[in-house]
């Protein structure tokens, strides 16, 4: 729709857009450019950024990544349902596949606080399903890629995993009991997949969040202190 909208608005010589997938982005590194912006994953940037190179084109990168979202749970039950609810919401819209969507969920708190938040957050999730169906995920590559992620996980599922292949579709989906070299934690996740991991002080989210490539994006639910 883009391209259509494009080419019946602009002269080609000055606005072009091109469709494709990866042999037309490579080709079109081939070209010179004044600059580049690039939206995508590591792997995709280090080819812009390697074909930029062999000509010293500037570019720019927006990467996504291991968006965390920390939450204090000491904080009051109004406020801890209002976190879940907004971290839910992050994963249901387009199936969580957003550049700035929640990736992962960092508690701060004790095993008991963390299962009180763990009910609001499936509240939140079986009332923004019941409404409305899930987004598909983009394609059959995407799909198997999130389904390999849960499948290896060591974590505990504690709502939704459901899976559809037909349609590319993920329930809305929690998993509890995730440590840093979790699967679902090797790769900004993209999808409708949220593990939650614990820890006991604001310190030690800090030094699990530096653990990972900087984030685009970084949420917070915090006790005013």
């Amino acid at each position: 729709m883009l391209a259509k909208i494009v080419s019946e608005t602009f002269n080609p010589e000055y606005f072009s857009v091109v469709t494709g997938a990866i042999p037309v982005a490579t080709a079109l590194l081939n070209e010179k450019f004044d600059h580049i912006i690039y939206t995508g994953g590591l792997v995709g940037a280090r080819h812009v950024a390697l074909a930029a190179a062999k000509s010293l084109t500037p570019f720019t990168l927006e990467l996504g990544g291991k968006n965390p979202c920390v939450v204090d749970c000491s904080a009051p039950p109004s406020k801890l349902e209002i976190y879940a609810s907004r971290i839910m919401w992050g994963k249901f819209s387009n199936g969580g596949q957003f550049c700035v969507g929640s990736d992962h969920v960092i508690l701060v708190g004790t095993p008991e606080q963390e299962e009180k938040f763990l009910a609001l957050a499936k509240n939140a999730a079986t009332t923004m399903t019941s409404g409305g169906d899930m987004a598909r995920i983009v394609n059959d590559a995407h799909f198997g890629r999130l389904s390999d992620l849960l499948s290896a996980t060591k974590g505990q599922l504690v709502h939704g995993g459901d899976l559809n292949a037909d349609d590319r579709k993920i329930g809305l989906t929690i998993v509890k009991d995730v440590g840093p070299e979790d699967s679902l934690m090797s790769d900004e996740i993209f999808g409708p997949l949220l593990p939650v991991l614990r820890v006991a002080s604001l310190d030690d989210a800090v030094k699990l969040i530096r653990q990972t490539d900087p984030p685009l994006a970084l949420y917070t639910g915090l006790k005013a202190r």
